[in-house]
């Protein structure tokens, strides 16, 4: 354990709670307008979505 570090970065989900990030992309992908931002490489680090798509497990909630 000391070499873990203390503020874990997760950034990727398997098993049961990967195929609810994949539910909730495809359905927002369906349901919605989703355009990514590109940074200037051209890799796509976020993701602009217009529009109200059904949620099925991963519901981020703003404080």
């Amino acid at each position: 354990m000391a070499f873990m570090d203390k503020d874990v970065y997760r950034t990727m989900a398997c098993g049961i709670a990967g195929l609810s990030v994949v539910a909730d992309s495809l359905a927002a992908i369906k349901y919605a307008t989703v355009k990514p931002i590109r940074d200037e490489d051209g890799v796509a680090i976020d993701f602009e979505i217009s529009g109200d798509y059904p949620k099925f497990g991963n519901i981020i909630l703003d404080s």
